[in-house]
């Protein structure tokens, strides 16, 4: 896949905020090519914009706790490595949307959790991939089951039963 393609795709991501290896990584990984290994610290450094790096990071931390504890709940380490990939991928692509629009001017105030969820619910997750609707669908499809399990971790909607960075 071509970066300048990845770039209209990643239309959240600012191309200007981050070098080319990091938004050709993140384009791979939705491409199927995602190891598969599952939510890594690492990730929060693709993830990061530089524009407020303590709450970056913060954030980002507290997100691949989540994402790691979804991630041991759906067993995913058991699942094929298409499957793997999918769900890193989706799961990645959500941890990069919602880094950027917590440091936006709209949302600079708001927790890590109520980022979360604000962007997903029963039925989606945000519209990331507009132009690549698989993708989205996978998005879509992971958040639904995120959804899920943040409920039965105690939170429902913005409530502060799960651990929360503020």
């Amino acid at each position: 896949m071509h970066l300048l393609r990845i770039r209209r795709l990643h239309s959240w991501w600012d191309p200007e905020a981050v070098g080319d290896q990091k938004i050709s990584s993140i384009g791979m990984s939705l491409c199927g090519d995602a190891s598969g290994t599952g939510p890594d610290p690492r990730w929060v450094d693709d993830w990061m914009v530089g524009v407020e790096v303590e709450r970056e990071r913060e954030v980002g931390r507290w997100l691949v706790e989540q994402f790691s504890g979804f991630w041991v709940s759906e067993g995913l380490d058991r699942k094929s490595k298409s499957t793997r990939g999918r769900y890193s991928g989706s799961l990645h692509a959500l941890g990069g949307y919602l880094l950027k629009r917590g440091v936006s001017e709209d949302h600079a105030e708001d927790s890590a959790q109520d980022l979360l969820w604000d962007a997903i619910d029963p039925d989606e997750g945000p519209m990331i991939f507009d132009d690549h609707e698989v993708w989205q669908e996978e998005l879509d499809r992971t958040c639904r089951r995120l959804y899920k399990y943040l409920l039965t971790k105690g939170g429902k909607g913005r409530s502060r039963a799960i651990d929360t960075v503020e």
